[in-house]
C-alpha cells in the first residue's frame, strides 16, 4: 500500500510482511523516526523524542499500524493524521499534545483502546468517527471543546467518563450519536444539572449520570466500593503456588483511591519526593517503603481528621476485579493489557502519570501495572475456608504488595497475582493506594 503525498504529507509503504518503513531519513515531524519495526505481528511506529508534531494524513492507510505511542514531544496531531490505520488497537496521546486535529482517527475502526493526555484541550471534528472498537473513553478535565461528530457512530461505545466540571463546548448535537445503546456519559457529581441543560449536552441528558467514583476526602478522589462476596485467588495453569486454594471472601463497603497516590500528594504531607521518576506531580510516588507509607499516612491523618489506611489485600482483590460490577477480566478493566496497565511491554521503563488508561468496571485506574501497591496484610499462604473481612496473618516476614508495575511482565498483572517484600524495601516499583471506611 502507498500513500499519496503533497508538502504537508510523508509516504509511507508497507511491505509484503507488514513492515512499515519510510522512504527517506527524515520525516514531516522535522525529527528522525528511531525505527520501524515489525514485531509480534504488530506494527510499531517508534518516535525520536524531538518529534513535536504529527502532520496531516502523516500515517493515512497505514493498514498494518496496530500500536501507537505519541510521545511527551508532541504538541499536535494534526487532520486525519491516521486516517483508516484499520489494524490499530491501542493509542496513547502524550501528556503535551494540547489539540486532537480534525479526522485524526477516522474510520480507526478496530481502534479499542485510547488514552487521552492531559493536556488536550480541544478534540477535533470527526475526530474518533465510526471508531466502532471503542467501548469507553475518558475525557480529561483539561478538555474544553470537542468537535462536531467527534465520538459519532462509535457502536461499541458505552462509558463515557468526562472530568471537567465546566461542560466543554461540543461542536453540534450529534457528537455522541450512533454509540451502543445503553452508552452513559458519566459526570462529576457536582455538575450533573450543568451537563444536562448545557447547549447540546442537553441531547443526551438521559445518559448523563453522576460518576460514583468522584468523591473527594481531603483532596484525595475515592471511589465508593459496594462491599459483597467473591472468588479470592486463581487455579490458573500459569498461577503462582500461593494464589490458591480459590475460596470464598466477603468484604464490607469501604472506599478505595481512584488513583494511586502521586508525587504531589506525597510531598504536601512528607515535604519531599523519594521517587525515581520525577519531573510530573502526576506521576504515582514510588521508592516508598510499607514503614515509610505508614509514617505517610499517620501524618495524613493527624492534619486531615480522617482515618486512611492501605487496603487489606482482600479489599484490594475485590476492587481490582470490578466489585459488586465485575465483568471477570484477566486483567483490571479489561482483558486486553494494554488498555488498561503500563507494563515492561508499553511503559518505555518508567512509570506514568495517574489516570492515563482506561478505568475498570469501578472507575479506578491502574490496578494493573505502573507501580506496585503496598497493602496492609502480611504474606502467607492462602487457607481454604471461607473469610468475612480478612485482615490476614498476625505476623510475618513480607508485607503484600499486588497490581504489579512498569518493569514487570502481563502475567504479574493479573487480579489475582500476588507478590510480597520486607517493610523497609524502597524500590522504583513500589507505591500505594488508599483505603478509607464509610462513617
Amino acid at each position: 500500500e502507498e500513500g499519496s503525498s503533497d508538502e504537508n504529507r510523508k509516504i509511507y509503504y508497507t511491505s509484503t510482511d507488514g513492515k512499515v518503513v519510510t522512504p527517506s531519513a527524515t520525516d514531516v515531524f522535522g525529527a528522525n523516526i528511531v525505527s520501524n519495526t515489525y514485531e509480534n505481528g504488530q506494527g510499531v511506529i517508534t518516535f525520536d523524542a524531538a518529534v513535536t508534531s504529527i502532520g496531516k494524513q502523516a500515517f493515512a492507510n497505514c493498514r498494518r499500524l496496530t500500536s501507537i505511542t505519541i510521545p511527551d514531544s508532541v504538541t499536535s496531531i494534526e487532520y486525519a493524521a491516521f486516517y483508516d490505520c484499520s489494524s490499530l488497537t491501542s493509542v496513547t496521546i502524550g501528556n503535551s499534545v494540547t489539540s486532537i486535529g480534525k479526522a485524526a482517527f477516522i474510520y480507526c475502526r478496530s481502534l479499542t483502546s485510547v488514552t487521552i493526555g492531559n493536556s488536550v484541550t480541544s478534540i477535533g471534528e470527526d475526530a474518533f468517527y465510526e471508531c466502532s472498537g471503542l467501548t469507553s473513553v475518558t475525557i480529561p478535565d483539561s478538555v474544553t471543546s470537542i468537535g462536531k461528530q467527534a465520538f459519532v457512530w462509535c457502536g461499541s461505545l458505552t462509558s463515557v467518563y468526562c472530568k471537567p466540571t465546566t461542560p466543554p463546548t461540543l461542536g453540534d448535537s450529534y457528537v455522541f450519536d450512533g454509540n451502543a445503546t445503553d452508552r452513559k456519559i458519566y459526570v462529576p457529581t457536582a455538575a450533573v444539572d450543568t451537563y444536562k441543560t448545557a447547549t447540546n449536552w442537553s441531547n443526551y441528558a438521559d445518559a448523563i449520570e453522576a460518576d460514583s467514583g468522584d468523591t473527594t476526602i481531603a483532596g484525595f478522589e475515592m471511589v465508593f466500593v459496594k462491599g459483597g462476596t467473591f472468588n479470592m485467588g486463581s487455579t490458573d495453569s500459569y498461577a503462582d503456588d500461593d494464589e490458591n486454594p480459590i475460596h470464598s471472601v466477603m468484604v464490607s463497603d469501604f472506599y478505595i483511591g481512584k488513583f494511586e497516590v502521586t508525587q504531589g500528594q506525597w510531598r504536601a504531607i512528607m515535604g519531599n519526593n523519594p521517587s525515581t521518576f520525577t519531573g510530573d506531580d502526576n506521576r504515582p510516588v514510588e521508592c516508598v517503603s510499607w514503614n515509610e507509607v505508614q509514617e505517610f499516612i499517620n501524618k495524613l491523618n493527624t492534619k486531615t481528621g480522617n482515618n486512611f489506611r492501605l487496603p487489606t489485600e482482600a479489599e484490594w482483590e475485590y476492587a481490582a476485579r470490578g466489585g459488586n460490577k465485575s465483568k471477570g477480566y484477566e486483567y483490571s478493566g479489561s482483558n486486553t493489557i494494554d488498555d488498561v496497565a503500563w507494563y515492561s511491554s508499553n511503559s518505555n521503563k518508567s512509570t506514568h502519570p495517574v489516570g492515563q488508561k482506561q478505568p475498570n468496571e469501578l472507575g479506578i485506574y491502574d490496578m494493573s501495572g505502573n507501580v506496585y501497591e503496598w497493602c496492609q496484610d502480611w504474606w502467607d499462604f492462602y487457607s481454604s475456608n471461607s473469610q468475612i473481612d480478612p485482615i490476614g496473618p498476625s505476623s510475618g516476614y513480607d508485607r503484600i504488595l499486588r497490581g504489579s508495575c512498569w518493569s514487570y511482565d502481563a502475567r504479574s498483572c493479573r487480579v489475582s497475582a500476588r507478590f510480597a517484600a520486607g517493610v523497609d524495601n524502597r524500590e522504583s516499583l513500589y507505591g500505594l493506594r488508599l483505603v478509607c471506611l464509610p462513617e
